[in-house]
């Protein structure tokens, strides 16, 4: 009966150490959740919590300071309207492929039901898996810090 609690008491850790660290989660349904906090993030204007799901070696080569001014300028159009609830940013169409550390993501970046940038399988938005978690890695030629050798 002792050596049955013991090992019972093995499995018992062994899952929650699992569990921990993610090896037992649906990698899309994490996605999917850090899509949801980036698209939060950005209808409150918080870009640190965009630039903190971008990579390691993207945050790196870019301060948070530098991302948030090219967010601002690029974006300085539409920021008023989602400032004062005039305007939400939304993803629709929403599609998560995982193909073991890379991620790809196709929808429709929009803005009160216009969309602004859409993310196809030709140029889908991409995450990395790197030490276990789940990474931004930057696509798009136009912001700062974008490295093609990064890409998949």
């Amino acid at each position: 009966m002792k050596k049955l609690a013991i090992i019972a008491a093995l499995i018992l850790s062994l899952a929650l150490v699992l569990g921990t660290l993610g090896c037992g989660g649906n990698d899309e349904e994490k996605i999917r959740e850090l899509v949801d906090e980036q698209i939060a993030a950005l209808n409150d204007l918080d870009f640190e919590t965009v630039y903190d799901q971008r990579s390691p070696s993207y945050r790196s080569r870019v301060t948070l300071q530098e991302f948030e001014a090219f967010l601002t300028m690029a974006y300085a159009d539409i920021l008023p309207l989602v400032e004062s609830g005039q305007a939400e940013v939304e993803i629709a169409d929403l599609e998560i492929r995982v193909e073991g550390e890379w991620a790809y993501m196709t929808g429709n970046l929009g803005l009160n039901g216009t969309v602004l940038l859409p993310y196809t399988d030709e140029s889908p938005d991409i995450w990395q898996k790197i030490d276990g978690t789940w990474y931004n890695v930057e696509t798009n030629p136009i912001f700062p810090g974008y490295d093609p050798s990064e890409l998949p």
